[in-house]
């Protein structure tokens, strides 16, 4: 009998605690999910029976585009969804204008909160995606600031190392050979951009090259194969992942190279303050970043990586879908063609000229409206709540991110799924729009480079190394697609990238003018 009543209590309070954990269970369920659900609905959620996120996440990797049209079938003003970074707003594009400078709205804690899920800055070796404060003042300080004002000067030294580069990766073979477009033009803008930011010793230098190639492809590879775990486990998996591994040890010896030219120009600055002496000049990224940083500590190799990765993945991404894009309209080439050899007569070769490529300007353009590097942009947390024009409230503590839509919205752009080379250049001529159609500029209608104070500020330098790469490749180079298909455009979640794998099959032409001083 006191067996009997003993298992009764026990079951009793295995019920009472079972329930407990039930009511807690569901309430922290509405707290998170249905209350910001007030304002927007939620898609893509949990469905019946899953208790994580986890497949919510893996249905948005697969199916994003998808997934962010149905929500806005749903709600023309946005919705949550279940993205790589768990619970996200993703807001309609007529907002873009309203939180594009809002200091409520913050850039930097987004990267904190969303690019520790996104890019894994946690795991050892992806610190290239870590971005502290000072790091953050850096990059502003030498991409926005000093690399912008010195294009005037960068255009010849550019346009060499497009034609070395191309040289070695294409040859000069007039016969019909396949080359394999990424990594060929990977390697293009690796050079183009160890020229600009850290002068000829160092674009040229075969090492060099090698480790910031290896390590943009290797630190992207990483995080996709992390992403598959837990994130819990990311930290631990990263020291074993291979990818991971190799990554740490390319960045060993990228420190190998970067860290004793630091020490030494410190050792001589050092010495002519001792001296009462003018030290010598040094216009490349280490020594802006000296400059910024001043006192305090900061990791000089990795900011360099930092810069090269942020430079080099994104244009050679851009420029790899843009000659697959010319590679189905010869006819364009050919105007592009007459264009630069117009240009090139009436203009020397440097910033005046690449700014009157107008027509190549709007080919660029409409290549990003039609494959951007992202579905969303204008990626902000909300520090604070917020309240939109239309009475709808961004809650406090909101990854916010802005839909590409009108970029393919038939409204704004006539027939947007076709690719007219001629858009914006028609655009340029009315004076409504002669501002908003450069290939720099950004409006609500086109985000390719975000909106607002946090828009990219490489996208000047980015314009000007595509811009001198495209002068060679279209002077120089007959192309053409390998097969009949064009190349599939890759998506995973809402990042979008050029074909990675597919060849072209180019020949060597003779230049009808000369891209030289």
């Amino acid at each position: 009998m006191l067996q009997s009543t003993m298992d009764s209590d026990q079951a009793i309070l295995r019920a009472v605690i079972a329930t407990g954990v039930l009511i807690l269970f569901v309430g922290y369920f509405l707290a998170t999910n249905q209350l910001r659900a007030l304002s927007f609905p939620l898609i893509n959620d949990r469905k019946a029976f899953e208790i994580t996120l986890t497949n919510s996440k893996k249905r948005y990797y697969a199916n994003a585009r998808r997934i962010i049209d149905s929500g806005f079938s749903l709600s023309n003003n946005g919705f949550y969804a279940i993205t790589e970074n768990g619970k996200e707003l993703i807001l309609a594009p007529k907002f873009a204008n309203d939180i594009r400078n809002d200091k409520r709205l913050d850039f930097h804690t987004y990267r904190v909160h969303g690019n520790q899920q996104t890019m894994l800055p946690n795991v050892a070796g992806l610190d290239v995606f870590q971005l502290n404060d000072l790091s953050k003042r850096i990059l502003s300080y030498v991409i926005g600031h000093k690399l912008t004002h010195s294009l005037v000067n960068l255009i010849e030294p550019l346009s060499e190392e497009v034609e070395d580069s191309l040289q070695k990766a294409w040859t000069d073979s007039t016969d019909w050979h396949e080359v394999p477009l990424r990594n060929s033009l990977l390697a293009v803008i690796a050079q183009q951009s160890g020229r600009a930011f850290l002068g000829k010793g160092f674009c040229r230098d075969p090492e060099w090259l090698r480790l910031t190639t290896d390590i943009t492809v290797l630190a992207f590879r990483a995080v996709q194969e992390l992403r598959v775990y837990p994130k819990i486990l990311r930290p631990v998996v990263g020291w074993f992942l291979p990818a991971c591994q190799t990554l740490r040890s390319e960045i060993q010896k990228a420190r190998m190279i970067i860290e004793p030219i630091v020490q030494k120009r410190r050792e001589y600055k050092a010495k002519c303050l001792r001296e009462q002496s003018t030290p010598e000049q040094f216009l490349d990224t280490i020594e802006w970043a000296e400059e910024c940083a001043g006192t305090e500590t900061y990791d000089p190799t990795i900011t360099q990586l930092t810069i090269a990765l942020s430079a080099m993945h994104n244009t050679s991404d851009f420029l790899t879908q843009l000659v697959f894009d010319l590679c189905e309209r010869p006819e364009l080439v050919e105007d592009l063609r007459q264009e630069i050899i117009s240009v090139r007569k009436e203009h020397p070769w440097g910033k005046t000229s690449i700014y009157h490529l107008k027509l190549m300007d709007s080919v660029m353009k409409e290549s990003q409206r039609l494959k951007p590097t992202g579905l969303v942009n204008m990626r902000r947390r909300a520090e604070h709540s917020i309240e939109l024009p239309n009475g709808l409230t961004i809650q406090k503590g909101d990854l916010v991110m802005v839909s590409s839509g009108n970029q393919w919205d038939p409204a704004i752009y006539p027939n947007p799924g076709q690719f007219d080379g001629y858009r914006f250049y028609n655009m340029r001529q009315t004076l409504e729009n002669k501002n908003l159609s450069h290939f720099v500029a950004t409006n609500v209608n086109h985000i390719g480079f975000g909106h607002g104070k946090h828009a990219c500020p490489g996208r000047f330098f980015a314009a000007a190394e595509a811009k001198v790469a495209l002068c060679h490749i279209i002077l120089k180079y007959d192309f053409k697609l390998v097969g009949e298909v064009p190349p599939n455009i890759l998506a995973i979640g809402s990042i979008t990238s050029a074909n990675p794998f597919a060849k072209i099959a180019i020949r060597r032409r003779e230049e009808e003018v000369p891209l030289s001083v």
